[in-house]
C-alpha cells in the first residue's frame, strides 16, 4: 500500500499531466486509477486527506509535544 497523505489538488492534477503516459499504459493494474477518476470530487477528497494527514502528523509530534 502507498500513500501521499501530503497530497493537494494542484499536485494531484499535475501528476496525472505529468504522468498521463504511465497512467494510461497501466489501467489494467488494479493499484492504478485512471485521472479522471482520481480527479473525481477532488477537493472534498484533498480536505479528507489533508483531516487524516493532521491526525497523523499529530500523533508523530505528541511525544514532543510533552517535553
Amino acid at each position: 500500500m502507498q500513500c501521499h497523505i501530503e497530497m493537494t489538488s494542484d499536485m494531484v492534477k499535475n501528476w496525472c499531466v505529468s504522468d498521463a503516459d504511465y497512467l494510461n499504459s497501466a489501467l489494467n493494474s488494479p493499484a492504478v486509477q485512471p485521472a479522471n477518476i482520481m480527479q473525481q470530487d477532488l477537493d472534498m477528497t484533498i480536505s479528507r486527506l489533508q483531516q487524516r494527514a493532521e491526525q497523523t502528523y499529530l500523533q508523530w509530534i505528541k511525544p514532543l509535544l510533552s517535553c
